[in-house]
């Protein structure tokens, strides 16, 4: 490790603020590290800083996306989160899958288990619009039907308002679950992972309401739209819906697998009674994230496409890579030799997040902005990060105390051997040497000359 001192740093920074100019930075999708051997099912931002990451975990956030860390630890065996809706940065609900419903008052520090009168089953989506006001999706392990309940008292009580179309949503999924595992098996990409796994997540219902009485439920079997907090269902498009996305215009975009080789994404602009159909090779499909009326991002397995016309046409922006650095050997399942996108959000400082398979968390500005220099994240580089890049020198001893303050000094050793070398893509350690130290205020005045 590299030392500095500190009236070294003061130097540097006398330098930069004599020569210091805002340099715009270019667009791109980058790796943030959080850990290996897990999958990331959603995220939500909370506000710029505070952010949740689910999968077979929750990470935390309170920087912007600039480190993650386990406010909680689950004890015995791994419990896998499929989906998050977060009230504020205290106050969050998380669907557990066969674990239930689990809410927390203290930033997830705390888990309360709420299932109340639930049947047995995989709790899949969440929706909450208060502490008492909520919406889930659970599949009965019972019967294998799948149902939408209603709770009014916070999980204590639950009624079910199912949309009666539902009711041959299990054929319908168990189709689709074999035609999907059968396709990816016969290519060979997936060989020995756990398909039926990887299918439930590409078709799992999603929830996603606009004010506390208007919401719109995503399934197989349909799309269809609340205005009374579920009371009552109108289905508004038929088919196999993948992801929709509700724009500040009104407008509704939708994305259909219609055959397993046929994808199309249909835009409304009167609540579903009439569509535009898009058709293109390559449509992304798995999931939708808007930034404005215009522009907007969609996932299809490891690939990240880009509208800027409101989803009338689709690029190819980006293809997740697959991520050699991490040691697959010590993972107890085959692996996928690529990624997948299992979700897509843009947080409210306008910054774009892909999460998925494989340790897949990746960032994007969609101003047009690279986090290399970023260092607070404002899509820009000044004398902020400068100051901020120098805080981080100075602490960097105290990184794991920081960041990770419930873990032992076993967890922390353990961590810096088999996970630094991702981590030594942090925007912190910006000449990528592993260390936070004076030679990235000399990377910093590199990457500033360049722009």
């Amino acid at each position: 490790m590299h030392k500095s001192s500190f009236p070294q740093l003061l130097l540097f920074t006398l330098i930069a603020v004599i020569t210091l100019q805002v340099f715009p930075l270019k667009g791109d999708w980058e790796r943030v590290p959080v850990s290996v051997l897990k999958e990331f099912n959603a995220i939500t931002f909370t506000d710029s800083r505070t952010g949740y990451l689910v999968g077979r975990g929750i990470y935390k956030t309170i920087n912007g996306g600039l480190s993650w860390f386990e406010p909680v630890r689950f004890t015995g065996s791994e419990i896998e989160i499929w989906d998050i809706s977060a009230l504020s940065e205290e106050h969050i609900w998380f669907a557990a899958g066969e674990s239930g419903l689990l809410f927390s008052t203290d930033g997830a520090r705390s888990l309360i288990q709420r299932n109340g009168s639930l049947p047995v089953g995989e709790i899949r989506a969440v929706e909450f619009s208060s502490d008492n006001k909520g919406l889930i999706c659970i599949k009965n392990n019972e019967s294998g039907k799948t149902s939408i309940l209603r709770t009014q008292d916070g999980g204590l009580s639950w009624a079910d308002v199912t949309p009666a179309e539902l009711e041959n949503l299990k054929t319908v999924l168990d189709s689709l679950l074999e035609g999907f595992a059968f396709r990816w098996f016969q290519a060979g990409i997936y060989d020995g992972f756990l398909l039926s796994d990887l299918a439930k997540k590409y078709y799992k219902e999603k929830l996603h309401f606009t004010s506390p009485n208007e919401g719109w439920l995503k399934t197989a079997a349909g799309l269809f739209y609340t205005a009374d907090a579920g009371t009552n269902w109108s289905l508004i498009k038929a088919g196999n819906i993948l992801d929709f996305a509700i724009l500040d215009s009104g407008k509704i975009i939708v994305s259909v697998e219609e055959e397993p080789n046929q994808r199309t994404i249909f835009i409304s602009e009167d609540m579903g009674q009439t569509y535009n159909e898009i058709r293109q090779e390559g449509l992304p499909v798995s999931k939708l994230a808007f930034l404005d009326n215009d522009t907007g991002w969609g996932a299809s397995g490891e690939h990240i496409y880009k509208t800027v016309d409101g989803g009338l046409s689709w690029e190819l922006e980006y293809t997740v890579p697959y991520d050699s650095l991490i040691d697959y050997s010590r993972i107890e399942f085959t692996v996928p030799k690529q990624q997948f996108v299992y979700d897509l959000f843009v947080s409210p400082d306008s910054t774009g997040w892909a999460a998925g398979t494989g340790n897949t968390l990746f960032v994007l500005n969609p101003a047009g902005t690279l986090t290399t220099g970023d260092i607070n994240g404002d899509r820009k580089i000044d004398i902020y990060d400068l100051l901020e890049l120098i805080k981080g020198i100075k602490v960097q001893c105290d990184y794991y105390s920081t960041y990770f303050p419930h873990w032992s000094a076993g967890e922390i050793a353990f961590h810096k051997k088999y996970y630094f070398p991702i981590m030594q893509r942090s925007r912190f350690d910006l000449n990528h040497d592993g260390g936070f130290n004076i030679f990235d205020l000399l990377e910093m005045l590199k990457i500033m000359s360049r722009r």
